[in-house]
This record gives C-alpha cells, structure tokens and sequence, in this order.
C-alpha cells in the first residue's frame, strides 16, 4: 500500500496534479511499525507521524487496543525507531480531557522522556457520544495548543494545529474541521 500511494503521489505530481513538493505522510499509532518499514519510508521518502497522546497513563485513557491491551510501548518504539532510521518523523496527539487536564506533564513528557523535538499535531476533539468533556474544555483545550506553541518554538519545534489557525487568521479562512480524517485541513 506504501509504495502505491507513493507512486499514485509521484505519478500525480508529475501530471500537475498534486504540487511538485508535496510531501506524502503516514499516520500509524505504531503497533505495526517495524525496522522493514522504516527503512521503506526512508527509501521513498515518506514521512510517518504516530499516534501518542502523552505518559502511558494518559496515552492509555482512550487507546486500548482490541485485545483490551497498552498500545503505548510499541507507539514508543516506533517513533524511537523511525527516528534511528532517519524517517520524517512527527507525533499525533488527540487533546483528550486527560490530555487537557494534565498538559504540563504531557509536555513534559514529549520533550524530556520521549525525546521528541520534531514536528507536532494537536487535535482537539470534535462533538462525539464516545467522549465527555466538561463545558470549559475547548477553552482549555485551546490554551493547551497556545502553551504548547510557546514553548515547542522556543526549543525549535513545530506544532502543526497553531501553524494552521496563524495561516488561516492571516488569510482570512476559516478551518472547518482540524481533523483530516473528518475532511478539514
């Protein structure tokens, strides 16, 4: 599947249909992400961004695999992985209400424990039955993704969600949806 979607993309930016430099990404929450891959990224110049939404404790909230089992040590590994090998690597981060009310520790925990000093995604969750939040969490939320641009630019790290919303203010275009899995940006 990797190397047809970098083929149709290559084909497309050969015809005009994509911009000569678009960038093909994946996103995995790593529990299949082997050496075998890595090394396949790197070779067609894939990038990979894995699903992480903090600590173990936190990660472990929402995702839980369906064996019912932590999902959080082989994430770890893959971003770990991924980066010995040299792929474009990025992470993924579902601001949950766990996420919200723990962001100081979740930063921490990026940046101290992980390692992590690439580029980052912070989605913020749309309606949905499958979570509750309190009445104050996209306010919350909101400040978590202000905070955490102000402190990944000051270690040179790019969060990808901020870098939208400054694109569309200055351009005068509303973001839709944060999500593209929901067909937003």
């Amino acid at each position: 599947l990797l190397k047809r979607i970098y083929q149709e993309s290559t084909e497309m930016k050969a015809a005009g249909g994509l911009p000569k430099d678009t960038f093909v990404y994946s996103l995995t929450n790593g529990q299949l992400f082997t050496e075998e891959y890595a090394k396949l990224f790197v070779k067609h110049g894939v990038g990979v961004s894995i699903s992480i939404d903090g600590p173990k404790h936190i990660n472990d909230t929402h995702r839980i695999t369906k064996q019912r089992t932590s999902p959080f040590a082989k994430a770890a590994q893959a971003y770990h992985l991924a980066k010995q090998h040299g792929v474009d690597v990025g992470l993924s981060t579902t601001l949950t209400q766990e996420v919200v009310d723990n962001f100081d520790e979740t930063l921490d925990f990026f940046i101290d424990d992980l390692g992590f000093r690439e580029c980052i995604t912070l989605f913020i969750l749309h309606y949905t039955p499958c979570f509750t939040v309190e009445p104050t969490y996209y306010e919350k939320a909101a400040l978590c993704i202000i905070k955490a641009h102000e402190r990944f630019s000051a270690l040179g790290i790019t969060e990808d969600s901020m870098q939208k919303k400054i694109g569309a203010f200055s351009g005068r275009a509303p973001i839709l949806a944060e999500c593209g899995a929901n067909g937003g940006t």
